[in-house]
C-alpha cells in the first residue's frame, strides 16, 4: 500500500473500502518527483565512519546525509500480548485489516480496548460500528487524560456509553487468561476483575523504533536524540518522526512530524533553521459528538483557565498564561468544534463561545 493516512486507521476496521481511500499520493508519484522507492527493504547496519548503510547481507549504499525515519511499534500491555491470535494493535493498514478478518471469520462479538486515548477512543467506535460490543479499559482516572479535564472527559464518557460503549478506569492489566489454542478468555486486572472477550485490542502509547540507531552508537533515550535541527551526534545523520527525540518537544504527531522533516530539509540544504513547535489542534474523529484540543491541560492560577459556563451545551477549558494559551479542550455538539478552534487561532472573537453557548445559528469565519 502506497503513503497513507495513518490518523484514519480506525476507519479502516469498518470501512469497505479499506486503506485505499485513505491514500494521500498517487502510486507513481515517486516517480514523477524523482525520488527512488526500493520496497520490501530493511536497512540493518549503518557504518557510520564509511558513511554507507547496509540494506541486504551483501548490499551497501553510501550516503552524504542520512534521515533516520524509522518510526514507531505500538506498546503492547504484555511482552507476548501479540502472540495470542485475537490480541491486536493498530499501527498500520494490516492491523487495520486482519482485525477486520478476524472479527468476519470467527463471529466475534465483544471487544475489549486497552487503553482510553485517542485511539482507543477512535477504535472503540470503529469495532462497534462492525457490530461488535466494546469496553475500554484505562489506566487512568478518566477518559483522555491527556488532553481533557474531568469535565470535557465525563461529556465524552456519557456519550460512548449512551452509545453502547462501556468504559472501566483505574484498569491495569496484571495477566491474560487463555484457552489451550492460546486465544485470551479473559484480562485479568489488578483489582482481581475479569474483562471477557472474544478480541482484544492494545492502544497505549507508542515505543520508537531505535535499533537501528542503537547498532550506529548513536545516543538513545526513549528516542534517537536530536537537536534542534534535527541532526543527531553525528551531524551527517539525522532522524525525524516517532522515531526521534528533541528534548522538552512533543512526538507522535503528525503536525510535528512534518515539520521535522522541513526542518530536516533545510539542514541538508544548509539553512540556518531550526525546529519550533507547529499550531498542533487535534479533533477526536466519533459521530454524534466533537473533541478538540490543544496543548496540555494543566492546572492554573486564579485567572488562568476559561471555562464554559454552567449548564453549556458544550464544554471548553482554556488554560492561559498571561495572554499566551497553554493548552485547550472542547466537548460539544457535532459541528461546532470549528468555531472554538477558530477563537483559540484568533480567527473569531471570544465573544463568539456565547452564540455558541446560546445555540445560534452557525457563521462561518471569513477566509
Amino acid at each position: 500500500v502506497d503513503f497513507y493516512n495513518r490518523m484514519g486507521l480506525a476507519e479502516v476496521i469498518f470501512d469497505r473500502e479499506g486503506i485505499y481511500s485513505h491514500c494521500l499520493v498517487e502510486t507513481d508519484w515517486h516517480k514523477h518527483h524523482k525520488i527512488e522507492v526500493w520496497r520490501n527493504t530493511l536497512a540493518t547496519t549503518i557504518e557510520r565512519k564509511t558513511q554507507r548503510v547496509q540494506i541486504a547481507r551483501d548490499t551497501w549504499l553510501d550516503y552524504d546525509w542520512l534521515i533516520l525515519a524509522t518510526g514507531a511499534k505500538a506498546r503492547l500491555p504484555t511482552s507476548n500480548f501479540l502472540q495470542h491470535p485475537n490480541a491486536f494493535v493498530l499501527r498500520s493498514a494490516d492491523d487495520a485489516n486482519r482485525i477486520r478478518l478476524w472479527c468476519q471469520a470467527v463471529g466475534a462479538k465483544r471487544a475489549v480496548v486497552i487503553g482510553g486515548g485517542t485511539l482507543g477512543i477512535e477504535a472503540a467506535d470503529a469495532l462497534q460500528k462492525l457490530g461488535l460490543q466494546v469496553m475500554i479499559l484505562h489506566r487512568g482516572a478518566y477518559l483522555m487524560d491527556r488532553h481533557l479535564d474531568e469535565g470535557g472527559a465525563a461529556r465524552l464518557q456519557s456519550h460512548l456509553n449512551s452509545a453502547g460503549i462501556k468504559t472501566h478506569f483505574h484498569a491495569v492489566v496484571q495477566r491474560l487468561e487463555t484457552d489451550e489454542a492460546g486465544r485470551i478468555q479473559a484480562a485479568i486486572l489488578a483489582s482481581g476483575q475479569r474483562a471477557k472477550a472474544d478480541l482484544f485490542l492494545a492502544c497505549i502509547g507508542i515505543v520508537p523504533n531505535t535499533e537501528l540507531a542503537v547498532q550506529a552508537n548513536l545516543p538513545v533515550q526513549r528516542g534517537i536524540l536530536v537537536d534542534r535541527t534535527m541532526r543527531t551526534e553525528d551531524p551527517r545523520i539525522l532522524a525525524i518522526g516517532d522515531a526521534a527525540e528533541l528534548p522538552g518537544e512533543e512526538t507522535g504527531i503528525w503536525a510535528v512530524a512534518t515539520r521535522q522533516a522541513e526542518v530536516a530539509v533545510s539542514t541538508i540544504l544548509g539553512e540556518a533553521t531550526v525546529y519550533t513547535k507547529p499550531d498542533i489542534t487535534s479533533t477526536l474523529k466519533l459521530e454524534g459528538i466533537d473533541v478538540a484540543y490543544f496543548g496540555h491541560i494543566t492546572n492554573t492560577g486564579p485567572g488562568g483557565a476559561v471555562l464554559s459556563p454552567a449548564g453549556a451545551r458544550a464544554w471548553w477549558k482554556i488554560c492561559k498564561s498571561g495572554s499566551s494559551i497553554l493548552g485547550a479542550s472542547y466537548v460539544g455538539p457535532p459541528q461546532t468544534a470549528d468555531i472554538f478552534i477558530d477563537v483559540l487561532k484568533g480567527k473569531r472573537p471570544p465573544e463568539e463561545l456565547a452564540t455558541l453557548l446560546a445555540g445560534r445559528p452557525r457563521t462561518r469565519a471569513k477566509a
